[in-house]
């Protein structure tokens, strides 16, 4: 058992130990909220054995600079819906490509990269349909305050079709077409004084 000096110095360097991983949490989540990062679009459509390109922008919103991470840069799919031969198979650096890992971006400033997503040429492939996958891109980078280095990624969708693809439309769509037609037919037919019903 710890005498009580020795008890009392214990229970204040848990404390400040506390203290500080709350302070720590606190500056992390302060700056985090002023991180941002966008993309030029959240749904990437594209017919096989074509390329496509979506541009992040990770913004520093906070009141200090932040330092990217040395392989900042990531890209990661789920499991394709659909066909799953229609998927992206591979992924390039496009432009603009002003992020590097190591750089520091100073608030108020931001920095852009693109992904390249590349898609299989579709020959022989007659099957005609699509398959969908969610994709995560992102960025990691350092906060001021020494903290291992925070991911801030952003989601967005690639549907890849194959060349002639139609989408089905759903039977509720079908029918709302239906009943619009009808609808314009007796209003056409009430006007010309013909009445339909």
């Amino acid at each position: 058992m710890l005498n009580r000096p020795d008890r009392w110095l214990t229970e204040e360097i848990l404390k400040q130990v506390g203290l500080t991983a709350l302070f720590l949490t606190i500056a992390s989540l302060a700056y985090a909220d002023n991180i941002t990062v966008t993309t030029s679009t959240i749904e990437v459509t594209m017919v096989e054995g074509n390329t496509a390109d979506v541009t992040f922008t990770f913004t520093n919103g906070s009141a200090s600079e932040v330092t990217l991470g040395s392989s900042a840069l990531f890209a990661s799919a789920s499991a394709v819906a659909g066909d799953p031969s229609d998927v992206v198979t591979g992924i390039g650096i496009g432009s603009p490509f002003t992020c590097s890992g190591g750089e520091m971006i100073d608030p108020g400033q931001n920095c852009k990269f693109t992904i390249v997503l590349d898609t299989a040429n579709p020959a022989g492939d007659t099957d005609v349909d699509e398959g969908v996958q969610d994709w995560q891109g992102g960025i990691g980078y350092m906060l001021p305050t020494g903290s291992p280095i925070d991911v801030y990624s952003r989601p967005f969708s690639v549907t890849v079709e194959d060349p002639g693809f139609a989408p089905t439309p759903e039977p509720a769509s079908l029918f709302l077409l239906a009943t619009a037609l009808i609808g314009s037919a007796i209003a056409v037919g009430r006007k010309r004084g013909r009445g339909l019903v």
